[in-house]
């Protein structure tokens, strides 16, 4: 790969993914807003239904634990003060398990968007390479299942990475200056840096759709995603921004983001490659 502006490459990120409203018109394409809508429906009903049912265990287990502390202070004659400390504790418990499925909604969202939507990506990524070379889809059944195995494996190769990356960075802002004074303003960075994280993961994925058409594996995708940051986090912003939408995320994610971040991605590799195999331009 050649040298390549990362600047040029945010703005031209941009430009895609502002156009691909218009392509999905123009190609014909509109009715993956419905598949990907119902399945990121589908997915997130799953994905509560799940959470629900994780909070009752959780709840159970925790009364349990306080009826039988409830039941040693009543045997030592203080009822009311029993009575007293279980419905403390059980109005603490019901918003702290509240609190605590907000967070693992929120946190692993993401996650499950990009695992569990991966085939669908997938698939939705053969429908656009098809309609830029105006070509029918796939070439065989084997080329059906290797793509949808590529996006579940990139898609969760992605997801440990950043996992692993999070930790590194909750590691340098927070526990390292605890041993070090000097670097505890490494922690007013925190958000921000995990912002732009999770901004260049969703970007890398995007482009790995891009990346497996010119016939690249999963660790040279990552590869090469770094060298195009630029596009990278052009292209992970408004994933990242419509998967930010309150209690609508989990649609606006899929819809606005992953889908449309994923065409302007396709477009922008496939121009790039052509201006790389023209003598008299380039990258």
């Amino acid at each position: 790969m050649q040298s390549i502006s990362h600047f040029r490459h945010f703005v031209l990120g941009f430009k895609h993914y502002a156009e691909a409203f218009g392509f999905m018109r123009r190609h014909g394409l509109r009715h993956w807003y419905v598949i990907v809508g119902l399945v990121a429906f589908g997915t997130m009903l799953a994905v509560n239904a799940l959470l629900d049912q994780m909070a009752g265990l959780f709840q159970g287990w925790m009364n349990n634990h306080i009826e039988g502390l409830t039941g040693a202070v009543e045997a030592r004659g203080i009822g009311r003060i029993a009575d007293w400390i279980s419905m403390g504790v059980n109005e603490v418990l019901d918003w702290g398990v509240w609190l605590l499925m907000l967070w693992l909604h929120i946190k692993f969202t993401k996650y499950i968007v990009l695992v569990v939507m991966s085939p669908v990506f997938a698939l939705f990524s053969e429908a656009v390479s098809a309609a830029l070379d105006s070509s029918p889809w796939f070439n065989g059944k084997s080329r059906f299942w290797w793509s949808i195995f590529r996006g579940i494996r990139s898609a969760a190769l992605l997801i440990v990475l950043e996992i692993a990356m999070s930790g590194l960075l909750f590691l340098l802002c927070f526990v390292f200056p605890l041993l070090f004074p000097v670097l505890a303003p490494l922690a007013l960075l925190f958000p921000v840096l995990s912002a732009l994280l999770s901004i260049w993961f969703y970007g890398a994925a995007v482009l790995d759709y891009a990346w497996e058409k010119e016939g690249v594996d999963a660790l040279k995708s990552l590869r090469l995603s770094w060298q195009w940051t630029g596009a990278v986090l052009s292209l992970g912003l408004p994933f990242f921004l419509s998967m930010a939408v309150p209690l609508i995320g989990f649609l606006t994610g899929p819809l606005l983001g992953g889908q449309l971040c994923i065409l302007a991605a396709l477009c922008l590799v496939r121009q790039q490659s052509k201006l790389r195999q023209s003598p008299t331009k380039r990258i």
